[in-house]
C-alpha cells in the first residue's frame, strides 16, 4: 500500500474514485466539515474540485449551499474547469452564495463574473435571489431589470432604489404578463412599495400601463380588494 501512494497517479486514482452516489473524497470531507481534510485533498489533487456527483453538486456549489464559507477560497483558487460552480436544478454556487447572503460571493463573482447571467431550472439569476431575499449589495451585479418586479412584490424598497439608480429606465420595464413593478407591488400587497413608485416623478405612462388582461396596477388593487393606491 506504502509503494501505491508513492505513486502520484495511483495516488489522485484513489482520491477520484467514487462511490454509488458519485461522491469523492473531496465530498467527504466537506459534507463532514473537515477543512483541514479539504485543504489537503485539494492540495493534493486539485482537479478534485471540478468534480461533480450523481445530483451534479460541484464542491465550489456543495460548500456555498452548505455555508461553510472558510472552504470556498480554497477551491475557487484550485479550480480551473469551466463548471466547477455549478449544482443540481441549474443552480449555482452564486446562487446559493447570494441566496445565503455569504461574504464569499463577491469572490465567486470575481473570478466567474459571467455567472451572474446564469438561470436556474425556473429561469431565475443569482440576482433574481438578491433581489427575493434581500441583498441590497449583491444588486449591484448587474442589470437584470426583472429582478425589479420581484424586489416589488417582496417589498424591498432599498433594492428597487439600488436598481433604478443603476438603470433608470428600469420602471419601463415588462415582464411576461406586460405588467410593470408597480402591478407586482400591488399583487404583493406592498403598500410602501406602492407609494414609492407613485411618488416617483414622470411614471404616469408605468401608472397607466395595462397588462395582457387589460388591467393597470389600480385594477389589480381593485381585484384584490388592496387599498394600496
Amino acid at each position: 500500500m506504502q509503494n501505491t501512494f508513492n505513486q502520484p497517479d495511483a495516488c489522485k486514482e484513489l482520491l477520484r474514485r467514487p462511490n454509488n452516489n458519485k461522491d469523492t473524497s473531496l465530498h467527504y470531507a466537506l459534507r463532514g466539515g473537515h477543512e483541514s481534510v479539504v485543504k489537503l485533498l485539494i492540495e493534493e489533487d486539485p482537479q478534485l474540485c471540478d468534480i461533480g456527483n450523481a445530483v451534479g453538486e460541484h464542491p465550489l456549489y456543495f460548500v456555498a449551499h452548505r455555508r461553510l464559507s472558510d472552504i470556498i477560497e480554497p477551491i475557487l483558487h484550485a479550480s480551473s474547469s469551466p463548471c466547477f460552480h455549478r449544482g443540481p436544478k441549474g443552480l449555482t454556487a452564486l446562487h446559493a452564495a447570494v441566496h445565503y447572503s455569504l461574504p464569499s460571493w463577491e469572490k465567486i463573482l470575481e473570478k466567474r463574473p459571467e455567472v451572474i447571467r446564469e438561470v436556474d431550472d425556473i429561469g431565475w439569476t443569482p440576482l433574481h435571489y438578491a433581489a427575493c431575499f434581500g441583498n441590497v449589495k449583491a444588486t449591484k451585479g448587474g442589470g437584470g431589470n426583472p429582478a425589479l418586479h420581484i424586489a416589488a412584490c417582496r417589498g424591498h424598497v432599498n433594492i428597487i432604489e439600488k436598481l433604478v439608480t443603476s438603470c433608470p429606465d428600469a420602471y419601463d420595464m415588462i415582464n411576461n404578463k406586460e405588467q410593470t413593478a408597480l402591478h407586482s407591488a400591488v399583487i404583493g400587497g406592498r403598500a410602501k412599495v406602492v407609494k414609492h413608485i407613485l411618488k416617483t416623478p414622470n411614471l404616469e405612462d408605468v401608472i397607466d400601463r395595462q397588462d395582457t388582461d387589460g388591467n393597470t396596477a389600480l385594477h389589480l388593487a381593485v381585484l384584490h380588494k388592496e387599498n394600496l393606491i
